[in-house]
């Protein structure tokens, strides 16, 4: 399935902690290798892909911010 996140915060500069949702709710949070990454900042709205515990697409939308919020 596809999931609106918010990059919630960036730890260290090795780590992107994302904050996934639906409906408007939390309903995980996952702990992703900044270097796994294209260039993201704190607030930054994307789309993610999850299968099982796990995610396997991470897609940064710049307009999302003006589409959802």
């Amino acid at each position: 399935m596809c999931y609106r996140a918010t990059v919630d915060r960036i730890v260290d500069e090795t780590h992107v902690v994302l904050l996934v949702e639906l409906e408007q709710e939390i309903i995980a949070q996952y702990v992703v290798p900044r270097a796994e990454l294209p260039i993201v900042q704190e607030g930054d709205r994307v789309f993610v892909v999850g299968k099982s515990d796990s995610l396997v697409l991470i897609r940064i939308n710049p307009q999302i911010r003006t589409i959802f919020d």
